[in-house]
């Protein structure tokens, strides 16, 4: 698996260690090459005492964990740039420009005669194929 080659591995409402071993020895293998190894769970399990970071999450708060860790990682940019770009679907980020019509509903602004998009009032700025940062 490639979570032995992660920098950094989060484990969430899960005893791992326990109930997935198999796949628990690709995350200790990632520990030993340096990855700190997160696990974001109520009960403190043997995950917890296998992790280099605990955090004992109150039950319904996951969600809030979960975006103040996406906050923190596009706030500090914390992520790789070219890999986001090229390999995932970053190709639908909306530009800083854009502001989101409330009263319709909708990103893109449509004519109303052809329903068909104004190439200027995209949301999404490409070139070369690629979204821009």
């Amino acid at each position: 698996m490639d979570v032995r080659f992660a920098d950094s591995v989060l484990i969430m409402g899960s005893n791992m260690a326990e109930c997935h071993p198999v796949s628990f020895r690709f995350v200790m293998q990632a520990k030993l090459n340096g990855a700190k190894v997160i696990h974001a769970d109520p009960r403190f399990t043997r995950t917890s005492a296998m992790a280099d970071v605990y955090a004992p999450l109150r039950a319904g708060t996951d969600i809030v964990f979960l975006g103040g860790l996406i906050r923190y990682v596009l706030e500090e940019q914390r992520y790789f740039k070219e890999y986001v770009s090229t390999y995932t679907n970053a190709a639908t980020l909306v530009t800083e420009e854009f502001q989101h019509r409330r009263s319709r509903g909708s990103l893109l602004r449509l004519r109303r005669r052809t329903k068909r998009v104004r190439p200027e009032e995209l949301a999404v700025r490409y070139r070369a194929g690629r979204a821009t940062w």
